[in-house]
């Protein structure tokens, strides 16, 4: 088998490179989830009566 880098797989190459950098992968892992966290506040919940129902086909009958 040759084992130069240009006839492994993709993801070989990645895990590879991800387990090289735990630390890094790591910090940036938790920076991605402290970004998304960044939109929770931004987040409205919807109370209207007629949110969750469609016009032409409602689930009860009327």
């Amino acid at each position: 088998m040759n084992d130069s880098l240009a006839t492994r797989s993709l993801a070989w190459r990645v895990f590879w490179r991800v387990t090289a950098y735990p630390r890094t992968t790591i910090v940036l892992g938790l920076a991605l989830i402290a970004a998304l966290a960044t939109f929770i506040p931004q987040l409205v919940k919807d109370t209207r009566s007629d949110c969750g129902f469609r016009r032409r086909r409602p689930p009860i009958p009327v």
